[in-house]
């Protein structure tokens, strides 16, 4: 009784770490895939950024709206509940830009305009944003700011697609 005592309260903290864990992963990853699949949209969007210029053109804040949507929601509607908890259409920066590429069998470098897309989230513990430990020893700054000192956690997405819409 004793021995089990002692280790059952270690085999529970590291089944709780292990399933915290694999909670933030996957969350990451479906952030990761929502994030491809707005900067998919974006790059598809016929019209919305001159290709030779990469500057926005007159559609571009309404396709904005549709892909934060995507990424938030899952859907080009607005819905209510996002697919990765705390994640808002604030969170959530779409932009274009001229990048230089190197092609096969071109000796010279070919631009093209690039959509980036960029979407961070808190992670939504089991435990509640207000769940704090006091920082373990050479870990922590000395002030209780996440599950032993270590801080908040962020997900975060960033993905980039050559512009083809025309």
């Amino acid at each position: 009784m004793v021995e089990f005592a002692i280790v059952v309260p270690i085999l529970i903290l590291l089944f709780i770490g292990i399933t915290e864990l694999g909670r933030a992963l996957y969350q990451e990853n479906t952030l990761t895939h929502a994030v491809q699949a707005g900067a998919r949209y974006m790059a598809r969007v016929h019209g919305i950024v001159d290709v030779t210029t990469c500057a926005q053109q007159s559609g571009w804040s309404s396709a904005e709206t549709i892909a934060k949507n995507i990424v938030v929601f899952g859907t080009p509607d607005s819905g209510t509940a996002p697919i990765v908890p705390n994640l808002t259409t604030e969170n959530v920066t779409i932009s274009q830009t001229m990048r230089s590429v190197s092609v096969a069998g071109v000796t010279d470098p070919v631009t093209a305009c690039a959509i980036s897309v960029h979407a961070e989230a808190p992670f939504a513990s089991i435990f509640g944003p207000e769940y704090t430990v006091p920082p373990l020893p050479l870990i922590g700054s000395g002030e209780p700011n996440g599950i032993g000192g270590i801080g908040a956690i962020t997900l975060n997405a960033d993905t980039e697609e050559r512009y083809i819409g025309e």
